[in-house]
């Protein structure tokens, strides 16, 4: 803080100022899916790694600078949200984090419950749900735009820990 005594001229400063700014992406960006320009805007660098990680949310920090002397900057907080849903696809369930009760839907139609005793590994991205086998599974119900009728492609990237016996990874069916 500069301060002068009462009745005496204020401090001084060398200083200058231009409408000269760079932006930068500070944080939340560690896989590089987003780029920013020398306008600010931010656009999407890697798509189709974007494409695959599959998340709805994404908050960035943004550093701004000015070209003054001495150089000030900010900084802010900017959440980026997925709001289209790429066509035909009628469910995405990452399961990668067990820690409540939901297996959110990423389209945001039809969130899932966990059923059993359902827990969340750590992973090298995120996180992973892990079923033991006894009575584990995701509960989707029976919404509409899951009564599919025709072609279907489904996927599922699992780590089993046992290869013995039947197990059912992805299941369509009434309990009786």
């Amino acid at each position: 803080m500069l301060s002068s005594a009462p009745g005496t001229p204020g401090p001084s400063c060398e200083c200058s100022w231009n409408e000269t700014f760079s932006y930068e992406i500070t944080s939340g960006n560690e896989l590089g899916f987003f780029a920013i320009d020398n306008s600010g805007a931010i656009t999407v660098a890697n798509s189709a790694a974007l494409h695959a990680d599959g998340g709805q949310h994404y908050t960035l920090g943004v550093m701004v600078t000015d070209g003054g002397s001495p150089a000030l900057s900010d900084t802010a907080t900017v959440t980026l949200r997925r709001d289209t849903v790429p066509g035909g696809l009628v469910g995405h369930w990452r399961l990668d984090d067990a820690s409540g009760a939901t297996a959110q839907d990423w389209t945001g139609r039809n969130d899932g419950t966990y059923q059993g005793d359902v827990s969340t590994l750590t992973g090298p991205v995120d996180g992973a749900a892990t079923f033991d086998g006894n009575g584990d599974y995701v509960e989707l119900g029976n919404p509409d735009h899951l009564s599919i009728t025709g072609q279907i492609t489904l996927a599922a990237w699992i780590k089993p820990t046992a290869t013995d016996g039947y197990r059912n990874i992805i299941g369509l069916g009434v309990d009786s």
